[in-house]
Parts: C-alpha cells; sequence; structure tokens
C-alpha cells in the first residue's frame, strides 16, 4: 500500500517511539527501516519511512529532531548561518591573528553554530576574501599576492637605508623601529620573485654599492741566479739514467813465448871419455 493511503500515527506519538530507539544517526535509521538492525525489531507499519514527507506540516523539523539527537542537517546549518558580514565582525572581534588560532578556537567549541567553521567554503560566492581579510588582519597569502613591478619595489627598499641583507630580514620579519612597515605588494623574497625580472643582487636591491674587487697583483719574475740556482737545484734533483753497457769485445789472447831452445852445447851431453887403460 502506497504511504499516501496509509492510516500513519499521528506525529508526536510517532516520534516519541523513534526517540525511545536510541538510533544516532541516518544510516542506522535506514537500516532499521529494512528491519536490518538487530535487537530493535521490526518497524512498525503506522510509521513512515520518509517522515520528513509525511509530517511535512505537522511539526517535522529535521532528522536530528526526529531521532532525539539534537544534530541538525548541514542544509539546515547553512540556511541558518549568519549573513557574510556580521559573521566577519564576530570573527575580527576575536582578536585571533592567524588560521591556526581560529582552529584551535573551532576545536574548542567556540564559535557559535550560526557562524561556519569553515568559513572559506560557506561564503566563497558571498564576499569571502581571505583568512587575513576574515580575522581583521589582512594578511594574504604569497601564493594569492599580486606585487609591484621590480623597479617600483626596489625604489621602497632603497628607501630604507637598509645596510645587508640581514638586516632586510630582520625588518621583514618584527620590522623596523622608525621604518614603514612592508607593504603586503613588496616581496620579503625580491631574489626568488624578481629573479627572471631584473634582480641583481642585494647592494643593488639596498642600494649600496657592491665592494670593488681588489686587482691581483701581478707576480714579480724570480732573479736570474735564483733561476740559475732553481735550474741547478733541477739539475740535481734528476735521477740518473743508467746507460747500457757496452758490449765487451773479446780481448785475443797474445801466445805465450816460446822458450829459446837450449844451447846444442848444452842439449848434447859431452861425449864419455874413453877409457885410456888398453884391454888386457
Amino acid at each position: 500500500m502506497a504511504q499516501s493511503k496509509r492510516k500513519w500515527k499521528a506525529f508526536r506519538p510517532a516520534r516519541k517511539f523513534i526517540r525511545s530507539l536510541g538510533i544516532k544517526n541516518d544510516a542506522v535509521w535506514r537500516l532499521y527501516c529494512k528491519g536490518k538492525l538487530r535487537g530493535k525489531g521490526a518497524k512498525p507499519d503506522n510509521i513512515p519511512t520518509t517522515p520528513n514527507i509525511i509530517y511535512k506540516d505537522e511539526g517535522w523539523v529535521d532528522l536530528g529532531d526526529w531521532l532525539g539527537t539534537g544534530n541538525v542537517s548541514n542544509r539546515k546549518v547553512r540556511e541558518n548561518y549568519r549573513a557574510f558580514r556580521a559573521a566577519r565582525k564576530f570573527a575580527r572581534g576575536l582578536g585571533l591573528k592567524n588560521r591556526d588560532e581560529w582552529q584551535a578556537m573551532v576545536r574548542a567549541g567556540k564559535i557559535p553554530a550560526d557562524i561556519p567553521l569553515k568559513p572559506e567554503r560557506a561564503y566563497a560566492d558571498k564576499g569571502w576574501v581571505s583568512c587575513g581579510d576574515w580575522l581583521g588582519t589582512h594578511y594574504v597569502s604569497p601564493s594569492d599576492r599580486s606585487y609591484r613591478g621590480f623597479q617600483q619595489a626596489r625604489a621602497f627598499a632603497r628607501k630604507l637605508k637598509l645596510s645587508s641583507r640581514r638586516e632586510w630580514e630582520a625588518y621583514c620579519k618584527d620590522g623596523l623601529k622608525g621604518k614603514a612597515k612592508l607593504p603586503v605588494d613588496v616581496p620579503a623574497t625580491p631574489a626568488r620573485i624578481y629573479k627572471e625580472s631584473g634582480w641583481e643582487g642585494w647592494p643593488d636591491w639596498l642600494g649600496k654599492a657592491a665592494p670593488a674587487k681588489p686587482k691581483a697583483k701581478p707576480k714579480a719574475k724570480p732573479a736570474p741566479k735564483k733561476v740559475a740556482k732553481k735550474a741547478a737545484a733541477k739539475k740535481t734533483t734528476k735521477k740518473p739514467v743508467a746507460k747500457k753497457a757496452a758490449p765487451k769485445k773479446a780481448v785475443a789472447k797474445k801466445p805465450a813465448p816460446k822458450k829459446a831452445p837450449a844451447k846444442k852445447a848444452a842439449a848434447k851431453k859431452a861425449p864419455a871419455k874413453r877409457s885410456t887403460r888398453k884391454k888386457k
């Protein structure tokens, strides 16, 4: 039977019954309507699965009211937000300095229900500019900034009469006494922003002439004597190259001198003396 032709329980008794079930959210409510929620039994036929339609003109508020959780639908929440200017006025009155401090307030539950926790989404087409505008600090993220041309920005930097890069960085971070605050359209990192559009170094940016580099003195030529000594020293330090020994020539041996022949007289023995005795 179509839901529109059924006899439904009156809104208040029906809501009282549903609240007694302890259902927490829309997903659990759907399970209950399908009979798949353990321990709760089947849904009575005289209670609609689409109470927002059936009880539209009889007291229906939202699902949070129907279930008794007090939760408000996102659509209902958006409809109840303050207008952008009124919400921004509240945010600026908190005296916060940055997005982190705003998030800390959100986590602490100190933001009213009619002020969006993510204003950049809720007011995207209704006046949102930036977090700095929302909090009243007027800080603009570097990625969202439009900077002056190089020459105009350099002219501002030179008027400060700072002496070094370190002093410039200190000025950008905390400011310097007696100096104008860094405008949002002059970068704290000019070397990166103007890298391709005129940057020539910190002395040029601050208006300080770069110190001239001292000319290298020509090396004096050594005196001739010293050169001679050095040349001599080099000669002495050179290792002598060993010459290959020439092959020795074979020396012909002289024949041993022949001994002189003994005198014939000496060689020949004297003849034996004949005996003078006659044989008998």
